[in-house]
């Protein structure tokens, strides 16, 4: 997941970003950048604790490496600790230096000295080797003893937490790297926490003043307490006596109240907290001192721009809630494109409804009245004795007329016997009239089966925006649900990564339809499997708290990631078995299933109209396009809709009827979709349930369509559930069948299938194509976590 990148890299990120911005040549820049390293190295050397314990610059030249960086790294921190004692003491230091950097000039490039905790290991191995000397020569007492465990605690972690604060590659988001900073800003501080300014003011503490101000009013309460008692602690390690670390933590807790609020009433606490925590200082100098440090430190704060600051600092709070934020930003900004293309398919949608409507209510031509209008058009407008039948004796050739439309309704066709003796006798063109009549009825029924099917094109045509509409509507619904991630969880799991030595993230998640996953990535990732497959999901499954399956792997540019899901609560044993019609090459019938990433199971069993070659090409099309549907993750009743609209418009195929056992192996729960399918049962206990339906086949059209039957209920282990296709219960009833499910004692699905249709097979005697599927869950035994 992207995040925002921090605005420089540690001590040369930042340098580096302003020399871009001023446009310095980039050996300037680098020039600049040393420049730091020594610096930072020089003051860190001479940040000193317990009077006697400086291994700050020991950490920073550790973790600076084997560059140029490095190199003025030690060349400052030599000149600190030479100019700090210039004895004995500062040899030591100096020696530790000089292995240190040559262990990173060594193994440089190396995978060893890519692994986290290389850096702190080779301080710890090198400042022990050379401490140990000091403190054999000195007397081993206890607390010189203590005084050495702790200066090499202190370079080794030194060294890690250094190394990860100048690590400009790493994110903003990444909370080891804010830690990281922090401390290296509160041992900066502990170096010039003895410079003393007018005899009363030491800038260090101003400065740890408004640093920790700033940090409260961005990052809140627990980054102003975390870093108040970060860098009160520092200079208490320099003081020798705690009082700053309670001072600047309270402070920082109590100004972090006002986050991003009012500057004033932030600094005002600050001061306010700071002179409450001033009382207890034993010293009347620190006491005063303390009070003109938090004035001064507060004016500062209000002069700093309200976009200046700390803002590395706030990613100590903000790390998973900027994921979260960034993550439910393109959630919203997909379910928002989804609802706007929904919303477009539904405008089509009404807006064609709208103009087919008003044709259908144009001038209507298809009326059996017209037959006889259009047909006195062609032959009475040049005949000789028009007038005589149009005019003189007009009522008369009207109802002869309309006792001819009733025989022509009927028939489809008249006759010259179907007019009445006068007019017959009267009409000079009688045989030319007939067939003209004839002619213009033919074409008025074309064309009315012509504007039929047009009409129900135009309907198919504008459910199908509709329905493309609510499968959008659905997708936006379950986008809009979004993925959680198990934060305690990741944890665990990254515990249980470091103590192996992998290098690799690692997120756990429950995704929108309820199914919990792990995924980790980086390069040895594949490593993980070669222990035993077992062993693995088992110890991963307890640190995550759910049994997980064998992953997937993906090999990508980025390195190597395995996707762990949850295993099913449930397993499904499937016994399939089927016979064609007698007489016939191929069934009619036509079945499959299928497995889903969510752990849904779908079975699928659909009927082709009458038997042979042409039902099984409407049921076997049923099947693959409704597979489609289901597996593009539509919702089933649209799917089932959406497939009937598609027969119809197709036009091929015919009648077919569906039957649809979709079963969630998580949690047993199975739902049954009926269009015209024989009954289903399903055995509970020893008790047989009846699932049937009422909806017809689909591609019956639209106006005999609706949706499809649906029952649900919760399966449990060794429950079944038996479909069969209606060629398999005659017309004595299903009895049999029933007895036969009652009788079945844990013999195999396949078995049970097979005898079912070997009764069926006795009782039917191959009139029809029959198909049996038998479904039986079992809970899984490795569902269950020691």
């Amino acid at each position: 997941m992207k995040r925002r990148q921090l605005a420089g890299g540690g001590l040369s990120g930042g340098w580096e970003k302003v020399g871009q911005a001023v446009g310095a040549h980039p050996s300037l820049v680098r020039a600049g950048v040393c420049a730091l390293r020594f610096l930072a190295g020089f003051l860190l050397s001479r940040a000193v604790i317990f009077e006697e314990c400086a291994p700050f610059g020991v950490g920073f030249v550790a973790a600076s490496g084997s560059g140029a960086g490095g190199l003025f790294s030690l060349l400052g921190a030599v000149c600190g600790y030479m100019s700090l004692w210039g004895d004995l003491e500062s040899l030591k230091y100096v020696a530790v230096l000089v292995l240190v950097f040559c262990a990173a000039f060594v193994f440089r490039g190396t995978a060893a000295a890519r692994r986290v905790f290389f850096v702190p290991v080779v301080t710890l191995i090198t400042g022990a080797l050379i401490g140990l000397v000091f403190v054999l020569g000195q007397g081993f007492s206890a607390v010189e003893l203590l005084l050495f465990v702790t200066e090499l605690t202190l370079m080794a972690a030194g060294s890690y937490f250094y190394k990860v604060a100048l690590d400009g590659a790493q994110e903003e988001g990444d909370l080891r790297r804010s830690i990281g900073q922090l401390v290296l800003m509160a041992t900066l501080l502990l170096s010039l926490s003895g410079w003393v300014m007018f005899g009363v003011v030491h800038p260090a503490r101003v400065f740890a003043c408004v640093f920790v101000l700033q940090s409260a009013h961005q990052g809140g309460v627990g980054v102003g307490s975390a870093t108040g008692l970060a860098v009160g602690l520092a200079i208490d390690m320099g003081m020798g006596r705690p009082f700053f670390s309670m001072a600047y933590g309270v402070s920082g807790l109590l100004a972090g109240m006002f986050q991003r609020r009012n500057k004033l009433v932030t600094a005002i606490l600050f001061v306010i907290t700071c002179g409450v925590a001033a009382l207890w200082a034993g010293d009347a100098a620190l006491r005063n001192a303390t009070l003109f440090e938090t004035f001064i430190a507060s004016v500062l704060f209000m002069l700093i721009p309200e976009k200046g600051g700390a803002r590395s600092i706030r990613s100590l709070e903000s790390d998973v809630r900027t994921r979260e934020h960034d993550g439910k930003r393109m959630q919203n900004y997909v379910r928002r494109r989804l609802e706007n293309s929904s919303s477009a398919f539904r405008e089509v949608y009404e807006s064609l409804q709208g103009v087919f409507d008003g044709l259908g209510r144009q001038r209507n031509d298809n009326d059996i009245a017209t037959v006889f209008d259009r047909t006195a058009e062609k032959v009475c407008r040049r005949c000789a004795v028009r007038a005589t039948c149009w005019n003189r004796d007009a009522q008369a050739t009207a109802a002869a007329l309309s006792d001819a439309t009733v025989k022509l309704n009927k028939k489809g066709t008249v006759d010259a016997e179907d007019f009445p003796a006068h007019f017959a006798a009267r009409c000079v063109q009688l045989g030319k009239f007939t067939q003209t009549a004839n002619d213009e009825m033919s074409v008025m029924l074309i064309r009315r089966q012509y504007k039929s099917r047009l009409a129900e094109s135009r309907a198919q045509v504008c459910r199908q925006y509709s329905e493309m509409s609510r499968i959008l509507t659905h997708v936006a619904a379950e986008v809009g649900q979004g993925v959680s991630f198990d934060e305690e969880a990741e944890r665990r799991l990254g515990r249980y990564l470091r103590g192996n030595k992998l290098a690799l993230t690692a997120q756990v998640y429950r995704d929108a339809a309820g199914r919990r996953w792990v995924e980790m990535e980086g390069d040895r990732a594949g490593e993980l499997l070669r222990g035993g497959g077992e062993t693995l999901i088992k110890q991963i499954g307890m640190c995550v708290g759910f049994p997980v399956s064998l992953p997937e792997q993906v090999v990508n540019p980025k390195g190597e990631r395995l996707i762990f899901s949850e295993v099913e609560c449930f397993a499904a044993t499937l016994g399939v078995a089927s016979h064609r019609k007698k007489g016939e090459e191929v069934s009619g019938d036509s079945g499959t299933y299928f497995k889903t990433a969510e752990g849904k199971l779908f079975v699928l069993l659909s009927d082709g109209m009458g038997s042979g070659r042409e039902a099984a090409v409407g049921s076997s099309q049923a099947i693959r396009l409704l597979e489609r549907f289901l597996r593009a993750g539509i919702q089933p009743e649209i799917a089932l809709e959406t497939l009937n609209s598609s027969l119809v418009l197709k036009g091929e195929g015919g009648l077919v009827t569906v039957d649809l056992l979709i079963c969630d192996l998580l949690t047993g729960e199975a739902r049954f979709f009926k269009n015209g399918a024989s009954t289903t049962y399903a055995k509970k206990a020893r008790k047989v349930h009846r699932i049937n339906g009422k909806t017809l086949p689909v591609g019956v059209g639209l106006q005999t369509a609706g949706a499809p039957d649906m029952t649900s209920m919760m399966l449990q282990s060794g429950e079944l559930v038996t479909m069969v296709s209606d060629g398999v219960i005659g017309a004595e009833g299903d009895g049999w069948l029933v007895q036969t499910l009652q009788a079945y004692e844990d013999s195999s699905p396949k078995a049970l299938a097979s005898e079912i249709l070997r009764q069926a097979a006795l009782r039917q005697d191959g009139t029809d194509d029959m198909t049996v599927i038998v479904l039986e869950l079992d809970r899984r035994k490795e569902t269950e976590l020691e």
